[in-house]
C-alpha cells in the first residue's frame, strides 16, 4: 500500500489493523525530535476472530469457497506479549499470501520457515 502525504504529515498503512499517523516537516522539527503517534482502526481485507479454545497463538482458518479467517487467541496473545503477538500475526498472513493452504510441493515444515521469514521481513519492530 501507499502513503498518502499532506502538508506536514505522513499516513503510513500497514497490513495490520492499526494506521499511524506521524508529525513530519516543520511541526515535527518543531517537536524536536519527538514523535507523536496517534493509533487508528480500520477494516482488515481478512477478518481476525478471537478464539480463546485455540491451543496456539494464531492460526490460518480456510473453507472452500470463502476467504480465509484468522483466529487468535487473545489469552495466549496477552501471556506472550504485544511483540509476539503481532509477529504470530503476521506468520498467519504470510501462509496467506504465500497460498500455502494451496501448496502440496513442500511440506509443512518448509510452510512455517516460509511463514516466519515471511513475516520477519514485514512485522514492526517493537522494543
Amino acid at each position: 500500500m501507499r502513503a498518502k502525504s499532506l502538508e506536514g504529515t505522513s499516513l503510513i498503512v500497514t497490513r495490520s489493523k492499526r494506521f499511524k499517523l506521524r508529525i513530519t516537516g516543520l511541526l515535527g522539527q518543531l517537536l524536536a525530535g519527538l514523535f507523536l503517534t496517534l493509533p487508528v482502526t480500520a477494516k482488515s481485507p481478512i477478518e481476525e476472530i478471537a478464539d480463546t479454545s485455540l491451543p496456539d497463538i494464531a492460526a490460518v482458518h480456510h473453507e472452500p469457497g470463502k476467504s480465509p479467517v484468522i483466529l487468535y487467541n487473545p489469552i495466549l496473545c496477552k501471556q506472550a506479549g504485544p511483540a509476539l503477538c503481532e509477529f504470530y500475526r503476521y506468520h498467519e498472513y504470510g501462509h496467506i499470501a504465500l497460498r500455502h493452504h494451496e501448496r502440496t510441493d513442500i511440506t509443512v515444515q518448509q510452510k512455517e520457515e516460509e511463514a516466519d521469514r515471511w513475516a520477519a521481513q514485514r512485522a514492526p519492530l517493537r522494543s
